[in-house]
């Protein structure tokens, strides 16, 4: 239909950005549960080839991401100390700084703070800042993003409930009429269940993933393939909120039990 190999594969039940970080999230896990919890074959590695073409063809430029930050988290964090991690994340954070200031203008960057002010204080007002292809998903997941912590603050203890988000947003400043999430899996949970539910499914799903690779840093032989995929959708969650869509929460909930049952 016209459409570009790469950039148009979707799914009648998704978003895109959804579909995108759910197959980076699945093609992880095979990969890590691969002569772990079954043995590979031409047909499951063709699987996982196919999985991974349906990434690639989504064109989320996040799940490239949280797929890449995985594979080399894992590999760094497996290999090395923890401390030596440390370093040489904020070396890689640091040269990645360095080559956007080479290619960003100050000008760029003062527009950018002053839209994100402007957001806070205002709500979204694509009449009130500079607003370009380049820089719409990133103003409006900044949107979501305060509009939800604001909420959040306001609902300390319980939470807004589930699903009940997107019929508070234009209270907080979000002027979008449409069905949406908050865009982050983490202040989604604490937003719809509040502080000592939100931080449990939190402890759950991408807390306890983090803190196993901090244990096991340096240590390649205790490898538990579900935190290994759990550990990439960490970085999945910063900016998609991908749970909230029941199916992937059913699946992703399903993995975090079976890590804490190999765990055993």
């Amino acid at each position: 239909n016209g459409y570009n190999f790469v950039g148009s594969f979707s799914s009648g039940n998704f978003a895109n950005n959804v579909l995108g970080h759910l197959l980076a999230f699945v093609t992880v896990l095979l990969i890590f549960t691969r002569n772990y919890e079954y043995s590979p074959s031409l047909i499951t590695d063709t699987v996982i080839l196919l999985i991974f073409l349906g990434m690639l063809m989504t064109g989320v430029r996040g799940a490239y991401l949280s797929f890449i930050l995985c594979l080399l988290s894992t590999y760094v964090l497996t290999r090395l100390s923890f401390r030596r991690s440390i370093l040489v994340f904020v070396s890689v954070i640091a040269l990645l700084l360095f080559i956007i200031s080479r290619y960003i203008d100050v000008d760029y960057w003062d527009d950018f703070i002053y839209a994100v002010v402007y957001i806070f204080q205002n709500g979204f007002d694509a009449y009130a800042i500079r607003i370009d292809p380049t820089t719409t998903s990133i103003f409006t997941r900044i949107t979501l993003w305060i509009a939800t912590t604001k909420m959040y603050f306001d609902n300390l203890l319980f939470g807004v409930g589930f699903a009940q988000w997107n019929m508070l947003k234009a209270e907080y400043g979000v002027p979008f009429r449409l069905l949406l999430d908050p865009h982050n899996d983490y202040l989604f949970y604490l937003v719809s269940y509040g502080s000592f539910m939100g931080i449990g499914f939190l402890w759950l799903i991408y807390l306890k993933p983090i803190m196993y690779f901090i244990k096991y840093s340096g240590n390649s032989i205790a490898v538990n393939p579900y935190y290994f995929a759990l550990f990439g959708f960490c970085f999945s969650g910063l900016t998609n909120a991908n749970t909230s869509k029941h199916q992937v929460f059913a699946l992703v909930l399903m993995i975090a039990f079976f890590a804490v049952y190999r765990d055993k």
